[in-house]
């Protein structure tokens, strides 16, 4: 296994609590891609539906992670799925070509 995929479902309508607490929410997610953490993040064109892939492997370490959030009164469901494996490229990190 190589962690975990976490879809989380918001309400249709959002209150204005919810955009405060958003910066702190989004300082929290950014922290933990530098730290390798969050491998990706991913928010639905309907604002409704989140995916977050996580390098880690204990499904309770992911828990605590997506229950610190700020936001997550605001989290209507969330269903974690094990992953066989993630791949991906680092927008983070760009390429070097040598020629």
């Amino acid at each position: 296994m190589s962690g975990f995929m976490v879809e989380i479902i918001f309400p249709k309508m959002l209150d204005e609590k919810f955009y405060e607490k958003l910066p702190d929410h989004r300082k929290m997610v950014n922290r933990l891609i530098t730290e390798g953490v969050i491998l990706s993040y991913a928010l639905s064109s309907s604002k409704d539906k989140l995916w977050i892939a996580f390098s880690e492997k204990d499904e309770e370490k992911v828990k605590e992670i997506i229950y610190d959030s700020p936001i997550s009164a605001y989290f209507l469901s969330i269903s974690y799925t094990s992953l066989l494996y993630h791949e991906g490229i680092s927008a983070e990190i760009p390429h070097v070509w040598l020629n």
